[in-house]
């Protein structure tokens, strides 16, 4: 259980510590650039900060990026098979953002800044995907299995820390699409033990929905 708090410790830093400081640091920054450009350059420089603290935070725990651990059932997935599963997540994660949050989450005549935009669905579709994949799937999961926790609650204890990290709690808005799609990854990766399949789904995910949310909040 020591272990099991410690990784929520962990988490909390990392993904809401850290924002909180790169915020305070680059706070005079908001003396010149307006609240939107500001959001697109928090998420940029935390997106970019990750690479060094997930090497830090592998090196200081003792997982290591090479995964030699036997499973239960070794799964054969062929990229095909999981371009349809990342397909099918973006679908639901669309119809449930059209069912449940039919109005865009920005304020009413927001210009939309081009460039951040860009800049934001690069690192939304690019970089996101690998490094929420290493700290989530490639991390979390031998972390807890060295803590001799069960594959059944290491997928809901990934699953529900996934979901919460992408709350939006500004705007009151629940991502439980999200939970689906972390549950999913957790599962892939427990039965291939191969991240880059992890990484492939998430991709074509936000390949997919990021697109979609941002025509809907712009366009």
């Amino acid at each position: 259980m020591k272990r099991v708090f410690a990784l929520i410790l962990i988490f909390l830093c990392y993904w809401l510590g850290m924002p909180y400081f790169i915020g305070v640091a680059l706070c005079f920054l908001s003396l010149w650039l307006d609240s939107t450009y500001m959001t697109v350059l928090l998420n940029c420089s935390f997106a970019f900060l990750q690479i060094p603290v997930l090497y830090f935070l592998f090196k200081i725990t003792g997982v290591t990026f090479i995964d030699h651990k036997k499973t239960y059932s070794h799964t054969r997935y062929s990229l095909l098979q999981l371009l349809l599963v990342g397909i099918i997540l973006a679908a639901f994660s669309v119809a449930y953002k059209c069912f449940f949050y039919p109005i865009p989450i920005v304020q009413e005549g927001a210009e939309p800044p081009m460039a951040g935009i860009v800049i934001a669905a690069i690192c939304g579709i690019l970089l996101s995907p690998v490094t929420e994949e290493l700290f989530f799937r490639k991390w979390m999961i031998p972390y807890l299995e060295k803590a001799g926790v069960k594959p059944a609650y290491i997928l809901v204890i990934t699953s529900l820390l996934f979901f919460m990290a992408h709350i939006d709690y500004v705007h009151g808005y629940f991502a439980f699409e999200r939970l689906l799609l972390g549950a999913v990854l957790s599962y892939i990766y427990i039965k291939r033990r191969d991240i880059r399949s992890c990484i492939w789904v998430h991709f074509v995910n936000n390949l997919i929905v990021i697109p979609i949310g941002l025509a809907a909040q712009y366009c």
